[in-house]
């Protein structure tokens, strides 16, 4: 998962790191990136369809052989 978090886009990593490594809620990810909380929200929300893209992604290829 480390690989993927890696790729991510680092608006969307910062966000999703703060909230579950640093476990902020979304006001405090909001005043610490200053952005809005809808903003960290949305962030959030698209890092975490992101990340389960790459996971199916791999998985895909694991099923398939493939090494990417």
């Amino acid at each position: 998962i480390l690989d993927i978090l890696r790729c991510l886009p680092v608006k969307y990593r910062d966000v999703f790191l703060l909230k579950y490594s640093g476990n902020m809620d979304n006001d405090e990810i909001a005043k610490v990136l200053n952005i809005t909380e809808g903003t960290a929200r949305q962030r959030l929300s698209r890092g975490k369809i992101m990340i389960q893209e790459a996971l199916n992604k791999r998985e895909n290829n694991e099923i398939n052989g493939n090494n990417g």
